[in-house]
């Protein structure tokens, strides 16, 4: 006879100190109080143990609810024992000991070249490496004037010349010459 949560449920648990002695002994007997909401409602007043007047209810109600579940019984999510005796040094100290080290700057300045260098010619042979070795013919359209004929520039092997396609798509070759 419950109702399922809806996908995008929102509960919030909200923790209260009290410090001030004006609080209800009887209903907050500890420094402390929780509210609880689902999707913006108040739900506290539903819990037993909790005032049906009021928005807030004593913690050791909640932790009461909490504790039976709230176990240690899994080792393996605890944090492994680390030994304070010999503390390992921190990536920023060892950092900052470097660099105040004339060796250490030296060392970095190598290393920040290095690292450019290798990038420079990395990037060299990766575009080497992934363009065609040779270069297909390619064919511009050229400034058409009255006086000649319409036609393109023709480059291959860095020989430029004017030409004009016939049908079955071979290159004729023109001479620069004045249509009458």
């Amino acid at each position: 006879n419950f109702e399922w949560p809806t996908y995008a449920a929102m509960m919030i648990i909200e923790i209260h100190h009290f410090i001030d002695s004006q609080t209800d002994e009887a209903l907050f007997p500890s420094e402390f109080a929780f509210r609880l909401l689902y999707n913006g409602v108040v739900m506290n007043r539903r819990m037993n143990g909790c005032s049906p007047n009021h928005d807030l209810c004593d913690i050791s109600i909640l932790l009461n609810r909490l504790r039976p579940f709230a176990v240690r019984d899994r080792p393996e999510c605890l944090v492994s024992h680390v030994d304070d005796a010999s503390p390992t040094p921190s990536t920023m100290e060892t950092a900052s000991v470097l660099a105040k080290s004339p060796g250490g700057i030296m060392l970095v300045i190598f290393v920040i070249l290095a690292s450019g260098m290798l990038g420079g010619v990395g990037g060299i042979y990766y575009v080497n490496r992934t363009s065609t070795p040779t270069q297909p013919v390619k064919f511009s359209p050229i400034r058409t004037n009255k006086n000649y004929h319409n036609g393109f520039i023709r480059v291959d092997n860095d020989e430029s010349s004017v030409g004009n396609d016939d049908e079955d798509g071979c290159v004729i070759e023109m001479q620069d010459r004045q249509i009458t």
